[in-house]
């Protein structure tokens, strides 16, 4: 590369911010100066080759078809070095390193491949022998062997320093398990999901653990409480019969027969509070839940606000916790019900409650999907989200500015080095949670 090229994709990785726990601090790998990357760790190596250097070097790469390998073998990497394979996908993914191959040897001069560049032929077929790569790593061995070397203290017997080492280890670790308070055998993990709850009954099955100092708030916004509670009575499951109900009333009125998805949506936006509300009052039957009444009674004004929130194995805190952070956890990207994944960041985090059921509501900065000028899904594959067109500012009484904390899954963005306003979407999974796929069968038990 030309210097100008390599300045750029420095600056690109330097300025990268990636989730917690996902990778290093970048900028601290980056020498501007040399335009050198050092001090990189074994797994940083594989976050830059699956999701950065592809879009690191969209600003700087030198031939469309040098683009296209890149993009092929970050995909490969990254779908063979997932936590989870699926065997029907492995033979199309051998199809794509075959033709990978042929296309490198159109760009790439022969003394360019090497055994290595050869191995990954074979790589697919060692994930079918011996199942997925990451247990089968070097990493956790090396390690290991590094802790063994630092056991030594006479280097005449180095076996048996070794070895009386590892015997106090065991000793030790043997009486940590009977120790009362929090060791390293009973502390929770990096971003916990607990099953149970202490802080009360909250109304939706994923509970999440809030993070940082919880400030109560004297007096919601009478704005902002209305929309919330909208929200929650256009997507609470409990209330489907209720929602056809009322509809069926509405389209009995005079002028409402041929109402549309957007009117159904719209009268279920204005009226559908107030008349769950009457209807619990003046109908006391058995399909009356508790949950419904709660609902019906509306929120308390009071609420709870938080800077950060752990739910589904992601660490997420809003944008003004994490200004002066050299990690991104605020990026959220949510799948409607029609199909389009909407694409923000998380600006605030409160409570509401319900009498004994309590909601966690993430209120983001959201942008525009529906347009080329707010995104962008260019022919490599990446989808370009700029900033500076919002939608759903929560200014009108109509926007959707909400969803809840179990609905939304991490994303963290690079910036282009070319305008501020753009930046690339990277998707993340997060380290703890494992697909364990749908329930097993009688027979497969067996």
């Amino acid at each position: 590369m030309y210097k100008e090229k390599k300045e750029i994709l420095c600056t690109v990785v330097k300025k990268c911010r990636t989730p917690d726990g996902c990778a290093s601090n970048f900028s601290r790998c980056v020498n501007m100066k040399e335009l050198t990357l050092t001090g990189l760790k074994s797994h940083d190596c594989h976050v830059i080759l699956q999701d950065i250097l592809p879009v690191a070097l969209l600003h700087c790469y030198p031939s469309k078809d040098f683009m296209i390998i890149v993009v092929e073998l970050a995909n490969f990497f990254k779908k063979l070095c997932s936590k989870v394979l699926d065997v029907s996908e492995l033979d199309k993914l051998q199809e794509s390193i075959v033709k990978t191959l042929c296309n490198m040897e159109k760009v790439f001069l022969p003394s360019f491949f090497t055994v290595m560049v050869h191995l990954m032929v074979h790589l697919v077929e060692e994930a079918k022998l011996g199942g997925p790569v990451h247990y089968r790593w070097m990493y956790p061995l090396e390690r290991s062997f590094v802790w063994l070397k630092s056991l030594v203290r006479n280097r005449a017997y180095p076996e048996g320093s070794i070895a009386e080492g590892y015997t106090v280890e065991e000793c030790l670790t043997f009486c940590s398990r009977f120790l009362e308070g929090t060791t390293r055998f009973t502390r929770t993990s990096r971003n916990p999901d607990p099953s149970d709850n202490t802080k009360g009954m909250y109304m939706f099955d994923s509970v999440g653990e809030p993070i940082g100092k919880a400030v109560t708030i004297g007096q919601l916004d009478d704005q902002l409480l209305v929309q919330a509670h909208r929200y929650v009575l256009r997507h609470s499951d409990e209330l489907d019969d209720l929602r056809r109900e009322f509809l069926d009333q509405e389209k009995r009125k005079p002028g409402n027969l041929n109402l549309t998805d957007d009117d159904n949506e719209d009268l279920i936006s204005r009226h559908f509070a107030d008349w769950l509300e009457q209807k619990v009052i003046l109908d006391d039957g058995l399909d009356i839940t508790e949950k419904i009444r709660a609902l019906a009674a509306k929120p308390s004004k009071c609420g709870v606000r938080y800077s950060g929130y752990i739910i589904n194995g992601f660490r997420f805190h809003t944008i003004s916790r994490e200004t002066g952070h050299v990690t991104q956890n605020s990026g959220v990207v949510n799948l409607a019900e029609n199909g389009v994944s909407y694409y923000g960041r998380l600006s605030d985090i409160f409570e509401l409650s319900y009498k004994d059921y309590k909601v966690v509501f993430f209120k983001c900065d959201w942008y525009d999907v529906h347009h080329k000028a707010g995104i962008i899904r260019d022919e490599f594959g990446f989808t370009h989200v700029n900033f500076s067109r919002k939608i759903h500012t929560g200014e009108k009484l109509e926007d959707e500015p909400f969803v809840f904390s179990s609905q939304v899954d991490q994303v963290f963005y690079i910036q282009n080095p070319r305008s501020e306003n753009w930046n690339t979407m990277v998707k993340f999974k997060p380290r703890d949670i494992f697909d364990m796929g749908g329930e097993p069968s009688s027979d497969e038990t067996e």
